[in-house]
């Protein structure tokens, strides 16, 4: 019986973990026409390529992009964890284009974000 309460309150604890969102970094980065959200859990294996296509494809880019980074939660910036690690393409304040997918290239994810931006 002593130990019944202790037990309830690790369990209550370990339960209300499970259904916190996690921690997101934003990655904003802004130009005149653009905005680029990268949407990555830090510690992930699966954000590394974002990360890189993103510096890649400032370093081609005429456009000069401007860099911020938040930590937000994933409800904080309307994203379903799913959706993470993925970048978010604005223009006017409108989405106009996604990458996401865990299985994607660095090159694939340059060119998606190329594409996106030149149509």
């Amino acid at each position: 019986m002593k130990y019944s309460f202790l037990l309830s309150y690790i369990l209550l604890f370990i339960l209300a973990l499970q259904f916190t969102d996690p921690t997101v970094d934003v990655i904003y980065a802004s130009s005149n026409n653009y905005e680029i959200l990268l949407l990555a859990e830090e510690d992930k294996a699966t954000s590394k390529p974002f990360m890189t296509a993103l510096l890649e494809f400032k370093e081609n880019e005429t456009e000069s992009f401007q860099f911020t980074k938040e930590e937000m939660s994933a409800q904080e910036v309307a994203a379903s964890p799913k959706d993470i690690p993925s970048i978010i393409v604005k223009q006017n304040g409108s989405v106009i284009g996604k990458v996401t997918g865990e299985s994607l290239s660095t090159q694939q994810i340059i060119d998606e974000l190329t594409t996106i931006l030149h149509k």
